[in-house]
């Protein structure tokens, strides 16, 4: 699906890294999805100003029409 490839280039404008792609799943409490994505981003202003973005936002809309997604902003501690 186009949308999807199109999803990295609008991540990376944002300073945005993969760290969970794809790969095998397993579950210990709860439904497995069939596929994962985990993305950093350096603030939480980089990660909204994503979700934000009339790209990104148009690819996680035609995205949304083909599968069941679920999205969430997570706000880490540094190591």
């Amino acid at each position: 699906m186009k949308a999807i490839q199109g999803v990295p280039p609008t991540v990376q404008k944002f300073g945005g890294r993969y760290i969970v792609l794809g790969g095998k799943l397993t579950s210990d409490v709860g439904s497995v999805p069939k596929r994962i994505a985990i993305v950093e981003f350096d603030s939480m202003d980089k990660a909204q100003g994503w979700l934000s973005d009339p790209t990104a936002r148009g690819l996680r809309e035609v995205a949304n029409k083909h599968a069941k997604t679920r999205a969430y902003l997570v706000e880490g501690t540094s190591n």
